[in-house]
């Protein structure tokens, strides 16, 4: 290699700097070359500054006398091809790195039609630099995934993870599907135009194409909706029959499953609620695939099976013609139910709705117009034979209300939208008041009207005997006062009465020659009685509870500070028992616990003539068969108790002797009727 010469140079004794004049040190000079200077030494280039400045490695610097334009050689050594063999060697063994290991490295930005990392047999894949702290990654030119420099992802279209038929897919592109899937078959929208659609579970709305805004959570939830939209789907096999309906809420394992492919605008809740051919409804059911409560979109009414809730012995049941709702209490009664006359176990209320065609075992009235009803029962029906009565109101005619027995199977009484009060079905029977429970004062603008009517009399004579004269003849009139307003007021203050004193009147009678004095209606004598209640213990079953210890979050003050722990407390639960459940046909029924997934073979690695790896070995993915378990059916435990129930009873007031108390009373109209018939006729 030849010496380099060119330009003069300027030296200064003690300095190691040389200064050059129409140099090329850069170019020309190393590190490590000679140079020799005007005092015939030669020194070690220890830096290259610049074309103009060298740098002596002697610490002591230059030795010889200060000069300027002076000549100078620059001298090479052997010690340059050596550290250039060396380099050579670093530099083959970093590009064997890049082929077998990942190093570092510094490449361009790169453009979309050719990215900065690219493939020497696909340039236009890869990877570039898009802005400050951002990237892409390139395929086909086209930026599929970016990543901002906050952190954002996006992507150019729908994101798929994982592979065969049904990907996880998540979409978020606005202008075209907007649809997100994550499980198996989720949301398969590959080849749909259908947006705005949210499938989370196995095979969730895995046939949607043109279908939108719909939502479905669970295992096959929506899986045959094809163009249905605005729906969601909440549960395993939820609307899993639903194909081109719409609007439907469905919630519960199996929810809306029986529904017909165009089944639309339902709200559905419970295990297998509704069947096919409902649109607009509101339902409520339980296991068996039948509406148990179903408010119908055309008609606004209540139908199907409901249980009766509360405490009860027995479970009954309301028929779908009848829209009823019962509630009842447990005892022993039994309050029989409207149309189907389902048993109820009493004592308990029964509220019923529009159209009831019965109570109690025959219908007693038309029930046209009728609005509303209210039926209640007492104690005992059942086991102590007491009067079943109820309350019923309803519109026929105007506004009405009446109160129903159901022992005689008629009405007890009537106010019709007047205020007009009458009794029931049979004339001439009830009393207002009785002889125990009377009321205080009757105020009216007029005298009751007692029926005269000569068609409903048979007269026996028009004149007194001599028995009744004489009768007639002893009755006194006294001046009294009433005990209880004696108590009250004092003697001073009661109110003084005129009348007659039943009991005197009737030994008047006997002392006339009488036979018989109540055979008179002016005299009238009842039985007190007396009302009490009386507890009675009744056998019963209520639920079977047990105690477990449970863990629970709790947060203490302790040293000041708020600490959070947790403790276990021992916690009161019901006890269910699991049944498993049949078909018709005495067949166990079972879920999918585990779905069926394939597996895939092992495929070796792949190698060119040149011995790159063109495909990587896979392992061998083993097939998952398909798991199922039986279902069951909970059922909580009951266990046998009792329970006090109240009773009603009604019992007469008897004497020191054993014998019924007797309150008398006189019919004041009557008896003025009889005295007058003793006085002479006038002249």
């Amino acid at each position: 290699m030849a010496w380099y010469r060119g330009g003069t140079i300027a030296v200064t004794n003690g300095s190691q700097v040389v200064t050059g004049t129409g140099t090329a040190f850069v170019a020309n000079v190393q590190v490590g070359h000679a140079i020799n200077l005007p005092d015939g030494r030669a020194y070690e280039v220890a830096a290259v500054n610049s074309d103009t400045q060298i740098t002596l490695g002697n610490p002591s610097g230059y030795l010889g006398a200060t000069a300027s334009g002076q000549a100078y050689s620059i001298q090479p050594n052997q010690g340059f091809a050596q550290a250039a063999a060396s380099a050579l060697a670093t530099l083959l063994s970093q590009f064997t790195g890049y082929l077998t290991t990942a190093l570092a490295g510094r490449f361009g930005d790169g453009t979309v039609a050719a990215p900065g990392i690219t493939f020497a047999a696909d340039q236009d894949t890869g990877v570039r630099r898009t802005g400050d702290n951002a990237l892409a990654i390139v395929t086909g030119g086209v930026d599929r995934i970016t990543v901002s420099s906050s952190g954002a992802v996006a992507t150019a279209g729908p994101f798929s993870v994982g592979k065969g038929t049904y990907p996880v897919t998540i979409s978020s592109d606005s202008a075209s599907y907007a649809n997100m899937g994550v499980g198996y078959g989720a949301g398969n929208t590959a080849a749909a135009t259908g947006s705005n659609n949210v499938a989370v579970g196995l095979q969730a709305l895995s046939s949607l194409t043109s279908g939108g805004s719909n939502s479905a959570l669970g295992l096959r939830a929506g899986q045959s909706v094809n163009s249905g939209s605005s729906s969601v789907y909440v549960g395993t096999n939820a609307g899993s029959s639903v194909t081109t309906g719409g609007g439907n809420t469905l919630l519960g394992y199996g929810a809306g499953s029986q529904l017909a492919g165009s089944d639309g605008n339902n709200t559905i809740v419970g295990i297998y609620a509704a069947v096919a051919g409902m649109n607009g409804n509101i339902v409520l059911a339980d296991g068996s695939g039948t509406p148990r409560y179903r408010w119908d979109g055309a008609t606004n009414t209540i139908a199907g099976n409901l249980a009766v809730t509360g405490n009860q012995t027995t479970a009954g049941t309301v028929s779908a013609s009848t829209h009823n709702v019962y509630t009842a209490n447990a005892a022993a009664a039994a309050l029989y139910g409207v149309a189907t006359q389902d048993d109820i176990a009493g004592p308990g209320w029964a509220i019923g709705c529009a159209g009831i065609a019965n109570l109690g075992t025959s219908n007693p009235t038309s029930t046209t117009g009728r609005t509303w009803g209210l039926y209640g029962a007492a104690p005992g029906a059942g086991a102590g034979g007491a009067v079943n009565v109820g309350v019923m109101a309803w519109s026929k005619s105007g506004y009405q209300f009446a109160a129903f027995n159901y022992a005689q199977n008629g009405y007890s009484f009537f106010v019709d939208g007047a205020g007009n009060i009458q009794p029931g079905t049979t004339d001439n029977t009830a009393s207002i008041g009785t002889a125990s429970n009377r009321y205080s004062t009757v105020f009216a603008g007029t005298n009751t009207i007692n029926t005269s009517d000569k068609t409903l009399k048979t007269v026996r004579s028009t004149t007194l005997t001599n028995q009744e004269r004489a009768w007639a003849k002893s009755i006194a009139v006294v001046a009294y006062q009433f005990n209880d307003a004696i108590a009250e007021k004092g003697v001073g203050g009661a109110r003084m009465h005129w009348g007659v004193l039943a009991q005197d009147v009737y030994q008047a009678g006997l002392d006339a020659g009488i036979a018989d004095p109540m055979h008179y209606a002016f005299l009238c004598r009842d039985p007190l009685t007396v009302h009490r209640q009386e507890i009675e213990t009744v056998p019963t079953r209520v639920p079977a509870m047990e105690t477990v210890q449970e863990p629970q979050t709790t947060i203490e003050m302790i040293d000041g500070r708020a600490v959070q722990r947790v403790v276990i407390v021992p916690v009161e639960r019901q006890i269910v028992d699991s049944f498993p459940v049949f078909d018709e046909s005495g067949n166990p029924l079972t879920r999918i616990e585990q779905p069926f997934v394939a597996g895939s073979p092992a495929a070796a690695e792949v190698r060119d003539d040149a011995g790159e790896v063109v495909q990587a070995a896979v392992a061998a993915v083993p097939e998952i068969p398909e798991v199922r378990v039986p279902i069951v059916h909970d059922v909580p435990r009951l266990i046998d108790s009792t329970a006090e129930v109240a009773r009603d009873i009604t019992e007469p007031v008897l004497d020191d002797h054993g014998a019924p108390v007797m309150r008398w009373g006189i019919r004041y109209t009557e008896l003025l009727m009889f005295l007058l018939a003793c006085q002479p006729p006038q002249s």
